[in-house]
């Protein structure tokens, strides 16, 4: 190529397992690194636990990010939008402004961002409703798609119509 010549080859966007894995345990080993050490220190009171500690977290904190790395794999359009979501306020304040028309980026305060457990079906599928089972004696909300949905009210009416079917003791 000559010194004159220009290239237009962009570098391609693409999130692969390893980055996955390295984005999950930088992020995860930055907290207990740089928020918990003195506190972990103090409450453990040995040098050797606190090594232990730090082991079995790391030990978790791979198998937590091969987990994400497979959800990711397996939904990578929804993987690529919560990137997106993490790394740009202003992306993020786009996609939550559907709901909340009024929000803008600068509403937005740089924080951790929360993780919410996510039901996956045996086929694998993302279970988006809600999910009941019954034993014998207890009516078990087994999904419910968000924390505020556990508190709404047409899901306690389903609960109290419910329960007065279950035997009693």
């Amino acid at each position: 190529m000559s010194a004159g010549s220009h290239s237009s080859v962009a570098p391609r966007r693409q999130l692969g397992l390893a980055s996955a894995i390295a984005a999950v345990a930088g992020e995860t080993i930055a907290v207990g690194i740089f928020l918990t050490p003195a506190m972990m220190a103090k409450s453990l009171g040995s040098p050797f636990y606190l090594l232990l500690v730090w082991v079995i977290v790391g030990i978790l904190t791979v198998c937590g990010a091969l987990t994400y790395g497979e959800l990711a794999a397996r939904f990578p359009r929804a993987a690529r939008e919560e990137l997106h979501h993490a790394v740009s306020r202003s992306a993020m304040a786009r996609s939550a402004a559907r709901y909340v028309p009024e929000l803008r980026a600068d509403d937005l305060d740089g924080s951790f961002a929360g993780v919410r457990a996510q039901a996956v079906a045996r086929d694998g599928s993302l279970v988006d409703d809600f999910v009941f089972s019954a034993t014998e004696r207890a009516l078990h909300v087994r999904n419910a798609p968000s924390p505020a949905a556990t508190s709404c009210l047409p899901l306690a009416r389903l609960i109290v119509d419910r329960v007065p079917t279950m035997p009693r003791p």
